[in-house]
């Protein structure tokens, strides 16, 4: 094998670099058959990545991305609608209305894989990546809710988990619980609540809690002698008018 000229290594690693790099998240190449997903699968999604990064388009055709493939553009065609079966792959407006384009969106992989890694980190609470709260949360959801999370709600107790102390989100849960509301919007109604209170702790939440049953205890007091005023009042109303 003949050597390579230093100045034609050093020019090839020049349009290497010069060419632009696309970060592949490890979770995706390690978990990708996992979630049912194959090679070629894969590929498409990486493409799509570089484009979106590199070229900035956003909605490429199944022919342009063929050209990087080695299938044809209907095999690609059936790669991305077996993608799109699968929720991992979707069209959706690239503005606030549909004038403005449309693009490919990989929202549900990345829930699918945040289920994933909760799952791993509640199997494996030991595991340096994430406090052992959270994967003991993740499973504290799924047994008071009865059945695996959604991609969308693993991806929104991640969310939780990076906002506020895993103490407040389990107690957010315990509340939603006692009132019968098994509904990730409404424990996002309270954890969002005491966040604009400046709740930072437990004993806050519960001291805040405490404070708002007094009132409705108060009001429902008052509510309950207003009654019975109006009903001692309708009692002797004949009394008054005979």
């Amino acid at each position: 094998m003949s050597s390579v000229a230093p100045d034609l290594l050093a020019g090839f690693a020049s349009v290497l670099w010069g060419k632009g790099t696309v970060a592949v998240p490890n979770l995706l190449l390690a978990n990708y058959a996992r979630l049912g997903l194959t090679e070629p699968e894969v590929m498409v999604i990486l493409h799509l990545l570089r484009l979106e990064a590199l070229e900035g388009d956003h909605f490429p055709t199944p022919e342009k991305l063929s050209r990087f493939m080695a299938v044809d553009a209907s095999r690609v065609r059936e790669l991305m609608a077996s993608l799109m079966e699968k929720k991992f792959l979707k069209v959706v407006p690239e503005g606030e209305s549909h004038r403005s384009g449309y693009r490919y969106s990989c929202e549900e992989l990345v829930l699918g894989l945040a289920r994933l890694w909760l799952s791993d980190q509640a199997a494996n609470p030991s595991s340096p990546q994430t406090e052992p709260e959270e994967g003991e949360l993740y499973q504290a959801f799924e047994q008071e809710f009865g059945r695996p999370l959604s991609p969308l709600e693993s991806g929104q107790l991640v969310e939780w988990c990076r906002r506020y102390p895993p103490e407040l989100v389990r107690e957010a849960l315990r509340l939603a619980v006692l009132r019968g509301v098994y509904n990730f919007r409404y424990i996002d109604s309270i954890l969002r609540d005491w966040e604009k209170k400046n709740v930072r702790t437990l004993r806050e939440a519960q001291e805040l809690e405490a404070q708002f049953r007094e009132r409705r205890r108060k009001r429902r007091s008052q509510q309950s002698k207003g009654s019975e005023e109006e009903w001692k009042d309708d009692k002797y109303k004949d009394l008054y008018l005979s």
